[in-house]
């Protein structure tokens, strides 16, 4: 079988002998081994024999195993990445990058096109992963790609004859969706994956010469809107597949509706074309209805073109009814309000 894995930016291989030099300076770096059961930077004839088992297991761990990444461009080795049965409830994600590549997205580029190959090739029922507890990048990372936390465990380490507490994850391929509130420090590099989803959710009502704001934003502008309420990413099969922001009651809004006491809206929603007719806005818009429930609104708002007839109506079967109208600033339409009881 083909072991070669491609993502957009790498291409995932078995590993070989001659990747000890790059394998050794992973190892050998004392702020990545910290955060493992290693601990301490490992010599070079301890790295040979660990690259060397993995080797030599590689037939009996078929079809599981491990990989390296290296880049398209140049082949540099960005890091190793294994899918193994171990001693947790599915097999176990676990990933090693070299510090050049930290903070570049590869890590989770890499993890989700690996998740990937588990659901449609493997045909895995769920992803078990672990780290460190206070390593905040992997944690980020497994939260990023969908992964819930599961417990806690401890584990022997290698060096001092001590234990490590670390944070074991779960992830699931169900069609359910994982609704993750956007955070910046750990969703940044997501802005223009998304905002790419964005307009082209709403190419169709840009196609009729309207101009909602999503059709045409900047990321910037995405991550704007993002932190102005709460904004959530919305995972399947730890993939991006839409958005939603919920908005407090703002006295400050130019729509008198929007200033009412109680009343919460929610904007920027969008479900990735390529997954629509799946029923995930429908679940999307239960969840945020919901959220608004708990943080005590009594109505639940949105707004949209008065000549986004499809739209209306969809909105409409869900028990939104007109409440008002506005024109604003930023757009060439005229908005109608529309609002539905929480209560």
């Amino acid at each position: 079988m083909s072991h070669e894995i491609l993502t957009t930016r790498t291409r995932l291989r078995r590993l070989r002998a001659s990747d000890l030099a790059a394998i050794h300076a992973l190892e050998s770096d004392p702020d990545i081994t910290k955060w493992t059961p290693m601990r301490v930077p490992q010599s070079l004839k301890q790295s040979q024999a660990r690259l060397e088992s993995h080797i030599e297991k590689e037939a009996q761990n078929e079809p599981f195993g491990v990989w390296v990444a290296e880049t398209k461009s140049d082949q540099e080795l960005v890091g190793w990445f294994m899918l193994l049965p171990r001693d947790l409830e599915f097999p176990e994600l676990g990933f090693m990058i070299a510090r050049a590549h930290w903070r570049t997205g590869l890590s989770f580029e890499i993890a989700q096109a690996l998740i990937q190959h588990a659901w449609n090739q493997l045909g895995l029922k769920g992803i078990s992963a672990r780290t460190n507890i206070d390593n905040i990048a992997s944690i980020g990372v497994l939260k990023k790609l969908g992964f819930l936390e599961s417990h806690f465990m401890n584990t022997p380490e290698d060096a001092f004859g001590q234990s490590l507490k670390l944070r074991v994850f779960v992830l699931k391929p169900n069609d359910e969706l994982t609704f993750i509130r956007y955070n910046d420090e750990i969703h940044a590099d997501l802005l223009a994956p998304l905002t790419d989803l964005l307009h082209r959710a709403y190419a169709p009502l840009a196609a009729q010469g309207l101009n909602y704001v999503a059709t045409h934003q900047p990321a910037s502008k995405t991550q704007e809107r993002l932190l102005e309420g709460e904004g959530y990413l919305v995972f399947a099969k730890g993939q991006l597949v839409g958005t939603v922001t919920l908005y407090k009651e703002d006295p400050t809004s130019s729509c008198e509706y929007y200033r009412t006491p109680g009343v919460y809206a929610f904007g920027q929603f969008a479900i990735d074309p390529d997954h629509q007719g799946k029923g995930w806005g429908d679940a999307t818009m239960k969840m945020i209805e919901q959220r608004a429930r708990d943080l005590g609104a009594r109505e639940m708002a949105l707004d949209t073109s008065e000549h986004a007839t499809e739209l209306i109506r969809m909105y409409e079967s869900r028990g939104y009814r007109t409440v008002a109208h506005t024109q604003w600033a930023v757009t060439n339409y005229r908005s109608v309000i529309m609002s539905k009881s929480l209560r």
